[in-house]
């Protein structure tokens, strides 16, 4: 039961981090409209969540 339990906790963090990422993208589309400047995505993300940027390739860690 507790592995169960971790693999679902698993399956929650990456459901909310793919709405998160939609919403970034969402953010961002909208500022492209507006003639604004796209939000940084390691930045936004380190600010989610650091441990996702900082194992995303894209992102290097904040301390490199």
């Amino acid at each position: 039961m507790l592995i169960g339990s971790v693999a679902y906790s698993g399956a929650k963090t990456d459901e909310t981090r793919q709405k998160w990422f939609e919403e970034y993208n969402k953010m961002n589309l909208e500022r492209e409209k507006a003639g604004m400047k796209p939000l940084d995505y390691c930045t936004e993300a380190r600010r989610y969540d650091t441990k996702m940027a900082d194992n995303d390739p894209m992102c290097k860690p904040a301390d490199k």
